[in-house]
């Protein structure tokens, strides 16, 4: 990327789900097996000042799909279409198959999992597809000193939730097929010493040149990955008295909006009896009185 030539990355993502599952009579549908389908698409906006041109493409349109079978084995893939800028004329199209991945867990070994297929090499951070980016431009390095696909076999084993390893063997670096008759292998050691903090080193050695196994290639990485994760602290003696009191305030005023409402209940009740009571004496005393008026009617 030369001086002077600005480069504005315009990511479009545009995912959709679409969930089929295979027709049968009697199965209910907690049986039946997703599969899901999302993509996204990249427009690119240029300008050299040199030249004093600028550009804008629609350079890449990506469609993905994942199906899983059961909880040990799923398929993931994924069907890329890009531009490529050719060196004089028009741009061309073209369509790659980005990634096509059979992953499988052993029931009995859960802490293994081995993946078949074409894969992001386990290399870096960086990725070729823009939304896994955290940068609008790719470095030196990515383009051209390490590979970007790999196509074989990976296995990775968790010795432990602090120390995983990673072993493969593929085609040459970035080759959908093997340019000779040698392979690719590759070692990576990842270690979490503490939470928030990810330490890994790696290898990769095969022989990379056409028709040719003499000419052995050796990369060796190491990458690191931090991050921040809010841990409880234990509240000081200060806090703690605030969070005593506070909670001794709120539990006071708890029991007087208790007491408050039993007191109303109460009262009220005692309202609603009283008003029974001189609803029964009035009656009593309006029966005496029409008995005593009967009787002394009676009586002239």
């Amino acid at each position: 990327m030369s001086i002077g030539k600005a480069t504005t990355l315009v990511v479009l993502v545009a995912a959709f789900t679409s969930q089929a599952a295979a027709q049968g009579g009697g199965l209910n549908l907690e049986d039946k097996t997703p599969l899901t389908i999302s993509g996204f698409a990249v427009a690119l906006g240029s300008y050299d000042r040199n030249l004093a041109q600028n550009t804008a493409l629609a350079s890449k349109l990506a469609v993905s799909f994942f199906r899983p079978w059961s909880d040990q084995l799923y398929l993931f893939g994924q069907l890329t279409t890009h531009l490529e800028e050719a060196d004089s004329g028009p741009p061309k199209t073209a369509i790659a198959i980005d990634n096509l991945i059979i992953n499988w867990t052993p029931a009995r070994i859960s802490a293994l999992t081995l993946s078949f297929g074409r894969f992001d090499a386990p290399v870096g951070f960086e990725r070729d597809d823009e939304p896994l980016n955290l940068v609008p431009t790719t470095s030196f390095t990515f383009e051209n000193a390490r590979p970007v696909k790999l196509t074989g076999l990976v296995a990775r084993y968790a010795l432990n939730p602090k120390v995983s390893l990673l072993g493969l063997v593929a085609n040459g670096w970035d080759q959908e097929r093997d340019n000779n008759s040698g392979k690719t292998g590759g070692l990576k050691v990842q270690v979490f010493p503490t939470s928030g903090l990810a330490v890994a080193a790696g290898a990769l050695y095969g022989p990379e040149e056409d028709s040719t196994n003499g000419s052995q290639r050796t990369l060796v990485t190491g990458d690191a990955t931090c991050w921040t994760i809010p841990t409880a602290r234990e509240p000081g003696p200060h806090r703690s008295s605030v969070r005593s009191r506070f909670r001794r305030g709120t539990s006071t005023a708890k029991r007087r909006k208790v007491c408050s409402r039993t007191s109303s209940s109460r009262r009220s009740a005692c309202r609603r009896s009283r008003s029974v009571q001189r609803y029964a004496s009035i009656t009593r005393t309006s029966r005496c009185s029409r008995k005593r008026t009967a009787v002394s009617l009676g009586r002239t």
